[in-house]
């Protein structure tokens, strides 16, 4: 509990840099520190955490906190960020400065703009599959390493591609070589995440 306390701590510090921007940026800044995204977050860490000092691909990694966290439990060493929103880039590398985390301007289903990244001891993170389709998924598997899905029944309208089971996603890892580890379903407030790791 208290790592997830620096987590937040830090998260409430770095909120400041933000105080001149719109109320939509202080409203997903909120958003980040609600019951269900904690949980989800607090999920990701339970169930990775046999893996230590990994390398990771972030899909979006909106405000950086999952990285931090995976970091803070030495999970993972070093991170790149996949992310479309410059704001977003640059609140996560001040979020996680102090360790190796770097933040790049690239659309995640284009995989040519960040495949290049992988390399031994993968872990490729994608929180938020409810947000894209699956082919992403078609990257160049250069290196053995893991990949940890999260997706969500929460029907709004930036949601185009939610699910009501893990079946979805382990149907689409399974039919691009992927091998499942480990699926689980998280019941939160007002909506279930759904997560699978696999590897290949």
């Amino acid at each position: 509990m208290e790592k997830l306390a620096n987590s937040i701590s830090r998260l409430i510090q770095i909120s400041e840099w933000g105080l001149n921007v719109d109320e939509a940026t202080h409203r997903h800044l909120r958003h980040g520190l609600t019951y269900s995204q904690l949980h989800s977050k607090i999920g990701a860490v339970k169930h990775l955490s046999n893996l230590s000092d990994y390398h990771a691909i972030f899909m979006g990694q909106w405000h950086g906190m999952l990285p931090h966290m995976l970091h803070e439990h030495n999970i993972i060493k070093s991170a790149i960020g996949i992310e479309l929103d410059h704001f977003w880039a640059n609140f996560s590398e001040k979020l996680n400065y102090d360790w190796d985390f770097k933040s790049i301007i690239a659309d995640v289903t284009q995989c040519k703009t960040w495949e290049g990244n992988i390399q031994n001891n993968i872990l490729i993170v994608n929180t938020s599959c409810e947000h894209m389709n699956y082919d992403w998924l078609n990257f160049k598997k250069s290196q053995l390493g893991y990949i940890y899905l999260q997706s969500t029944d929460f029907q709004i309208d930036t949601h185009i591609n939610t699910v009501t089971s893990t079946d979805p996603l382990i149907k689409e890892l399974l039919s691009r070589g992927f091998k499942i580890e480990e699926a689980w379903t998280l019941p939160l407030e007002v909506y279930t995440r759904y997560c699978v790791l696999a590897s290949w």
